[in-house]
């Protein structure tokens, strides 16, 4: 039987530190709590779930150590550039680029609710809680 674990990214100014888990007397270092999970069970799959509107969190974008990376999210919270449009209706390049999402098994982009940044989400709890069941 194959275990999914499912968990939403960070991207926070430490997001990309590892933490250390104690699972069991077992330790890992690893950046998400779901990788030292899979590492420890072995037989699992981690699916990351990364919010649309995780990457407008501006203040994390000038430590990223990706340069690639960094400089197409400042292009992107331009919102009246064409770097946002393509963003907004196809996310996933970007959160593929994203360095948990290189670690991850799979990744599911799911919609935002509310406003972040000035930026407007126009979704609703029954659109994400149905895109998550729909993943499963």
């Amino acid at each position: 039987m194959m275990i999914l674990i499912y968990q939403i990214a960070r991207f926070d100014r430490d997001f990309e530190k590892e933490l250390r888990f104690d699972i069991n007397g077992a330790f890992c270092s690893e950046t998400l709590s779901s990788f030292a999970l899979r590492a420890y069970l072995g037989k699992a799959k981690t699916i990351l779930l990364f919010p649309v509107s995780l990457y407008f969190n501006s203040g994390v974008i000038n430590s990223l150590k990706n340069e690639d990376l960094k400089y197409k999210l400042k292009k992107v919270l331009n919102t009246t550039s064409q770097e946002y449009l393509d963003f907004i209706n196809d996310p996933y390049p970007l959160y593929r680029e994203h360095p948990q999402a290189q670690k991850a098994d799979d990744i599911l982009v799911i919609q935002s609710v509310g406003t972040y940044e000035g930026v407007v989400f126009q979704s609703s709890l029954n659109i994400l809680i149905l895109q998550i069941f729909t993943d499963l």
